[in-house]
């Protein structure tokens, strides 16, 4: 299912251009409109599109990386993961508490509590080992995934029980 929703997302892209790309502003927009509407394949296909036509350096490169984050979030939760580390580390002054708070927060309210895990803990890393705000969603996720025996056994493992 996740391959099928990966070449669906590149076929959804290359449509985009083969039609005309639109600007990459209202690729974003439309990403983030599909992600609100629950079609996160549109929108991997929409961000995907509008990171074509963007450098780093330009301020809604940052809003695309975030928004094909949270695309990855249904069908590829570790990818997400994965996606919002190298952001985190090529941003670090753009990229912090605030942001693994929201992202791994959508995880929680997911239900993918051990993918949460893995993101709070990079988190509370690169923030040298100390972060409340970052502990509070390890007490969230101790709660809210407290039937989920792969996020507990990872707190375990993690120290974080």
């Amino acid at each position: 299912m996740k391959k099928l929703n990966l070449m669906l997302a590149g076929l959804l892209a290359f449509t985009l251009f083969a039609c005309g790309s639109p600007e990459p502003k209202a690729l974003v927009k439309d990403g983030y409109a599909a992600l609100g509407a629950g079609d996160s394949v549109k929108a991997l296909a929409n961000f995907n599109a509008a990171l074509a036509d963007l450098k780093p350096e330009n301020g809604l490169y940052l809003d695309a990386k975030m928004g094909v984050v949270e695309a990855l979030m249904p069908n590829s939760p570790k990818e997400a993961v994965a996606e919002f580390l190298v952001l985190a580390k090529a941003f670090p002054a753009k990229i912090g508490e605030k942001q693994f708070i929201n992202t791994s927060g959508k995880m929680v309210s997911a239900g993918q509590f051990s993918d949460a895990v893995d993101l709070v803990h990079q988190g509370i890393q690169m923030a040298g080992g100390e972060s409340p705000t970052l502990m509070a969603m390890i007490e969230r996720i101790k709660k809210e995934g407290a039937s989920d025996k792969g996020a507990i056994d990872k707190l375990q493992g993690l120290g974080y029980m």
